[in-house]
This record gives structure tokens, C-alpha cells and sequence, in this order.
């Protein structure tokens, strides 16, 4: 499956990010190879609108509260929405632990930080 490319960090990004709107979360594992990999960094913003397929979400793993997840917004059901890595072999995601209710969606990755 061909996934969209992640942008890179822009200088806006980096000074919304100085203005602590936008979080850095590291991304650990491999379940979302090869979009991001182990180790990179990415920045996250707040939700501000409904989340649309191929969004790169942040959720708070349902099992381990505060654990945060990066996986790819396929599509809403009820109850939530379906999030996927891109690696399926190697992910934690829907297709283990359910659909994600909106309480547990965190924020979406705009970019990577480098």
C-alpha cells in the first residue's frame, strides 16, 4: 500500500512548537515502517477538526493509560475509529485492540522533526 509522506518541519512548525502548541513525541517500534521509524520524532497537534482517513493519529493505547500510539485514521465505526499501523505485522492497533472512542484520540502528527 502506498502511504502519503509525512512532511518535514517547516520553520512555522517549529515556532508553534516554541509556542508549546505543538507537542514532540518519539516514535518507538516499527509498526508505522516505513512512513516513520524507530527513533524519529514527530510533532503533534491538538485535534482541531474530525479526523479524516490517512491522518497519522496520536491515541492513548486503550490497555496502558498514558502509553501513546501513532497509527494511520482508516476509517469511523461505531464505538470509534479504526486505526492502523502501516506495518501490519509488527502493529498494535484496531485490528487487536478495537476501535479508538474519540476520548483517546490525542492529537495528529503535521510533521516530522529532525
Amino acid at each position: 500500500m502506498n502511504h502519503p509522506k509525512v512532511p518535514t518541519r517547516e520553520g512555522r512548525h517549529f515556532v508553534l512548537w516554541l509556542l508549546r502548541r505543538l507537542k514532540r513525541v518519539r516514535v518507538q517500534g516499527s509498526s508505522m515502517e516505513p512512513t516513520l521509524q524507530a527513533g524519529q520524532t514527530v510533532l503533534m497537534e491538538a485535534w482541531r477538526r474530525v479526523p479524516q482517513p490517512g491522518d497519522l493519529a496520536v491515541a492513548e493505547h486503550p490497555g496502558r493509560p498514558g502509553f501513546l500510539l501513532i497509527k494511520r485514521v482508516s476509517h469511523q465505526v461505531p464505538g470509534g475509529w479504526i486505526l492502523l499501523g502501516d506495518n501490519p505485522t509488527q502493529s498494535s492497533d484496531s485490528r487487536s485492540l478495537g476501535p479508538f472512542p474519540n476520548e483517546r484520540l490525542i492529537g495528529r502528527v503535521v510533521c516530522t522533526f529532525l
